[in-house]
């Protein structure tokens, strides 16, 4: 985990400003600085269009009654772009502008899906009518769903739960 924090906060602005020090020096300061401008401005115009949409879509998904799973991620996605962008730099902006088009924000979504199913199980403990602890459980998270592996449980009057 350090590590990857010394990446984000060292390495990452090491390399943006490197970059921009050789862009500058290859080119022109003010085609540079044009060049972030010019990233951030065309980043933040499509972050906010595409960030309404998504509220939209989340929206109307909760009118019809469904669980708005796939627009929530695209938002959550749609947010991590706007915080890149926000960043100073050609690399961040670049990330962040890949995860505003659809075609790389759904592959930046099955990605995480598949380091999430690697890496997540849920485990918890349930209390019994009595409250005595009830046997241990565990959930796994199968195409973002979580599915729960539970032991048929019966009132003390031996009827099960509704």
């Amino acid at each position: 985990m350090i590590f990857y924090l010394f990446a984000i906060f060292v390495v990452l602005p090491l390399v943006e400003l490197t970059l921009l020090l050789w862009i500058g020096s290859v080119t022109d300061w003010r085609f540079t600085l044009l060049l972030v401008i010019a990233t951030g401005a065309i980043g933040s115009y499509l972050v906010r269009r595409q960030g309404v949409k998504a509220l939209q879509r989340v929206q109307a998904e909760l009118r019809q009654g469904s669980l708005p799973a796939e627009s929530l991620a695209d938002s959550a996605l749609i947010f991590v772009a706007g915080l890149l962008l926000i960043t100073p730099g050609l690399i961040t902006d670049l990330l962040g502008i890949s995860l505003l088009i659809p075609l790389c924000r759904r592959w930046y979504k099955r990605r995480a899906l598949e380091w999430l199913k690697s890496r997540v199980q849920f485990t918890s403990l349930r209390q019994s009518w009595t409250g005595a602890a009830a046997a241990s459980h565990t959930s796994q998270i199968v195409d973002s769903y979580v599915v729960e592996d539970t032991p048929d449980h019966k009132l003390p009057d031996g009827k099960p739960p509704h």
